[in-house]
C-alpha cells in the first residue's frame, strides 16, 4: 500500500513540478536539504474481521506534511496539489485498490530549519480503504 500511495503522488505532473521526487515516507534522507518536501506517515489504520477472518479490505490514515522555506506561498501551492491528487480519489494503482481517499483535517504548522531560517508547512489526514487486487 505504502509504494502504491507514493505512486500515485509521484505520477502527479503538477506536484512533481512542484517537489521533484521528495516525497517520502517518514523523514527526508540525510543531506537533503531542498525544498519543498513532502514527508508521509501511517498514523492510524483498522482492519476488519469476520467470522471466517480478517476481511481483504484495510482502513489506513495516512499523514501529509508539506515543508517548504518562507512564508508559506509556497507549501500552500504544494498542498493544494497534492489535495487535488488525493481527495476523492477512487481506483487502481500499482496492484492496490483505493476506495474513496478523503481528507480528514488540515493544519498550517510553522518551524524552523536545521539552518535557523523559517519553514512553513501545512499538514493533513486522509482516510480510505484499500485493498491488494487479486
Amino acid at each position: 500500500m505504502m509504494e502504491a500511495f507514493l505512486g500515485l503522488l509521484l505520477a502527479t505532473s503538477d506536484l512533481t513540478a512542484l517537489v521533484g521526487n521528495r516525497i517520502t515516507w517518514r523523514v527526508q534522507p540525510p543531506g537533503q536539504t531542498a525544498r519543498p518536501y513532502v514527508n508521509l506517515q501511517v498514523v492510524g489504520g483498522l482492519r476488519g474481521y469476520s467470522l471466517d477472518g480478517p476481511r481483504r479490505w484495510k482502513t489506513v490514515r495516512v499523514q501529509v506534511d508539506v515543508w517548504a522555506s518562507g512564508g508559506g506561498v509556497e507549501a500552500k501551492a504544494v498542498w493544494e496539489a497534492i489535495e487535488d491528487c488525493l481527495s476523492g480519489f477512487s481506483g487502481e494503482v500499482s496492484g492496490v485498490e483505493f476506495s474513496m481517499i478523503r481528507l480528514e483535517g488540515e493544519r498550517s504548522r510553522s518551524d524552523r530549519g536545521e539552518d535557523g531560517m523559517p519553514v512553513a508547512g501545512y499538514s493533513g489526514d486522509f482516510s480510505f480503504r484499500w485493498r491488494t487486487v487479486a
